[in-house]
């Protein structure tokens, strides 16, 4: 049995909230910070989350890939706090709780203020709620800091002070384990309950352990080596999944540690999801390995040269094997929010390998295509690999025309409403969010949105687009009112709203069922949902570009929960972040297995990723070949989708119109008002008049339609949202 030593803290509870359940075997230890470092310096646990000044001290120990507790600017819970001005300060009283957070004060002393003050580690009952009054300042960590009370004391946050110096993000602690065979102590530590308790006054000096018959003494005498590496990156795995499980679940965590704290749910909602970050990323790295140089300049630690991972596992279990090993470093979830790069990322257009699919094994399929045969994800990926851009439109336009036997193209008039860019998902992909408090935030007034619906009506509109960021503090019944605002002022504008992430996280702000949100949102007023959110619809890419948003499962539950109560919605995908062939395959076989359950699907928009202004710029953007190619090839392979809709908004209005060419049905829409792109830097634009003129000169009809992609008729108010069939063409 492993034995793993958890942090009792607030900040540490992500990691381990699912713990036991990702890891039945293994016994979980909590205790504070240097206990558990200590218990794994010994040999008493197999792994350990510990300060990374432990891990300076500890050459042998291995890194857990892609986890870690870090923050960029403020850290609010690691906190130097002084009755006199800092520039003065003599002596300085160091948490016993984590030498971490007791190195950055001293660092940060020197180096801001060229100060070598007088350090005294305190005892566990000495570190109390109020201040040791015979020290001119004193270093408090963890959940101690929010219970503090230090009238006439100054605090200065060691975050900000860190990010400050030197622009980088702040690792506190990470996941450590023992990959080598070692002699063992038997454990020293008493045995007795397995969850955290409350938080004591002595410091948070509280302790829990597992029970005595779940926790047998670890043996004596050395491990076998292959076996150990086994365990240790089967327990490594375990450990990434649990907090890929707890940033999920930031809400539930909140809601319960609230309790357990005596602290406001909003405030540790906000401290879980806003202040921290979970991921050790390439930036997080950086930083790490500055603070070790920083440190060992003053000869407070050894130098560390490079941060020692636990080497990927040779064997099929590897993860990400599609990545290189930069990626791997991240750990499924790659990547930090604050990140400059992208590790791991496919360079190019992201298409997979440069080498082409055979030419005669490509023209048996496209007769495949032109015989209404379904194609397999094996064809649509041989079909991506080649180049024969006449041969793939052909076949798209075959599909095209067999579900659209007209020279119809549609079109919308319709507005982009982005109610608020406040987030707390950080995806690497966006340049649209800003967090809580930025001199940019905003969540737009019910007035401003009124008076663009109204723009929107006057020029012949009839559906808005409503979409946000992940806002921690609106409530369910914030987005009710609305809806019923709006029917009740616009009854003759359909309301296409609130993409599956956005559902997800009202549901987790809630702690409500999806399709219970879900049905209180149609009844307020929602008409259809955008397919939003979905990037690509492979976990192994999503936990790289955007790991705090929803699953590829939950993507796919709430629109299947939204069909299943009669709301229809579109599918989309946005490609070009460096993803490989098979897995844009793996996302449309998801979309199309999907519309063959429900039939809810009404289009399927795919777009390029546009790097300008996000954490991705590195990635060169995929180009109007690889645009036209994918789509023509989610054509073939979507045959049960009615609809595919031409992107001019992140290709412009030419390659647009060529996309007409390569099976797209649909023009798209107006757009009288888009955020989310234009902020990455592409701001193409077109209005009623232009976009009709395009469809025209392609040689269609331009029909303008609504949101259900139904043709639209004078008068007659909101269109009715049609119930959900099965499309024909599913072999």
């Amino acid at each position: 049995m492993s034995r793993i030593g958890c942090i009792t803290y607030l900040n540490a509870r992500p990691l381990s909230w699912t713990l036991p359940q990702r890891a039945p075997d293994a016994a979980c230890i909590f205790d504070t910070p240097k206990a558990v470092s200590d218990r794994l310096a010994r040999g008493d646990v197999d792994a350990a989350l510990v300060p990374v000044a432990d891990l300076f001290e500890h050459p042998s120990w291995r890194v857990a890939q892609g986890v870690a507790i870090a923050s960029r600017g403020a850290a609010e819970s690691v906190r130097l706090f002084h009755r006199v001005p800092r520039e003065v300060i003599r002596a300085v009283a160091l948490d016993p709780s984590s030498k971490t957070s007791n190195l950055l004060a001293q660092v940060l002393l020197a180096e801001v203020h060229g100060l070598r003050p007088q350090y005294v580690p305190l005892s566990p009952q000495s570190a109390g709620p109020t201040p040791p009054p015979e020290f001119d300042a004193f270093v408090c960590i963890g959940d101690r800091t929010f219970a503090m009370r230090a009238p006439g004391w100054e605090s200065w946050d060691l975050g900000s002070a860190w990010e400050a110096l030197t622009g980088k993000p702040f690792v506190f602690a990470v996941w450590a384990m023992r990959p080598r065979a070692v002699e063992r102590a038997a454990p020293a530590a008493p045995v007795g309950q397995a969850s955290p308790p409350a938080l004591g006054g002595a410091g948070g000096d509280a302790r829990a352990t597992v029970p005595e018959h779940a926790a047998p003494a670890a043996p004596r005498g050395p491990v076998r080596e292959s076996a150990r590496d086994s365990s240790l990156h089967a327990l490594a795995e375990a450990l990434r999944l649990a907090k890929e499980d707890g940033v999920a679940r930031l809400a539930e965590i909140a809601a319960a540690e609230s309790v357990r704290l005596g602290l406001d749910r909003s405030f540790c909602l906000r401290y879980l999801s806003e202040v921290l970050w979970y991921t050790l990323g390439p930036d997080e790295q950086a930083g790490l390995l500055e603070f070790n140089r920083r440190a060992a300049a003053f000869r407070l630690c050894p130098t560390m040269a490079a941060i020692p991972f636990l080497e990927p596992a040779s064997s099929a279990g590897a993860c990400h094997e599609s990545l290189d090993p930069g990626a791997r470093r991240a750990s499924g979830a790659a990547g930090s929010p604050r990140g400059s790069g992208a590790p791991g990322v496919r360079r190019g257009s992201g298409a997979g390998p440069p080498e082409a699919s055979d030419p005669d094994r490509v023209a048996e399929i496209g007769a495949k295509v032109h015989a209404s045969e379904r194609i397999t994800p094996a064809e649509a990926e041989a079909l991506l690999g080649s180049d024969d851009l006449a041969l793939l439109g052909a076949a798209a336009q075959t599909v095209r025309n067999r579900l659209h036997p007209t020279d119809a193209v549609t079109y919308a008039v319709d507005r982009n409403i982005n109610y608020s860019n406040v987030c707390v998902t950080y995806c690497d992909f966006c340049a649209f969010y800003r967090v809580r408090g930025d001199a940019e935030a905003y969540v737009l007034p019910r007035e401003v949105i009124f008076r663009k619906i109204d723009e929107l009506s006057a020029d012949g509109g009839t559906h808005i687009l409503m979409q946000g960021g992940h806002h921690p503090d609106l409530r369910l019944e914030w987005y009710e009112d609305l809806l019923r605002a709006i029917r009740k002022r616009f009854p003759a504008i359909a309301v296409h709203s609130f993409s599956a992430p956005e559902v997800c996280h009202f549901a987790a702000v809630e702690s409500l069922p999806v399709r219970t949100v879900l049905e209180r949102l149609k009844a307020a007023g929602l008409h259809s949902l955008p397919g939003g959110g979905a990037e690509i619809l492979d976990d192994e890419v999503r936990k790289r570009i955007s790991p705090l948003k929803c699953t590829t499962d939950q993507w796919l539950e709430v629109h299947r929960a939204a069909h299943g109560i009669g709301l229809r919605s579109t599918s989309t995908m946005m490609f070009g972040v460096g993803e490989t062939r098979a897995h844009r395959v793996a996302h449309l076989e998801r979309l199309r297995n999907l519309q063959d359950e429900t039939g809810g699907f009404t289009a399927f928009i795919g777009w390029t990723f546009q790097p300008d202004n996000t954490r991705l710029a590195a990635i060169p953007p995929a180009g109007a070949h690889d645009y036209l190619k994918t789509l023509a090839v989610a054509r073939c392979f979507l045959d049960n989708i009615p609809t595919v809709q031409s992107s001019w908004v992140t290709q412009g209005a030419k390659i647009g119109q060529v996309a007409l060419s390569f099976g797209a049905d649909d023009m798209g829409s107006t757009m009288l008002e888009e955020n989310v792109v234009s902020s990455a830097g592409t701001t193409h634009r077109l209005n009623k008049a232009e976009l009709i003129r395009q469809i025209e000169d392609a040689g269609y009809r331009a029909v303008q339609r609504d949101c259900c992609f139904r043709p639209v008729t004078a008068g007659g108010g909101a269109p009715k949202p049609p119930s959900p069939q099965k499309q024909p063409g599913a072999a």
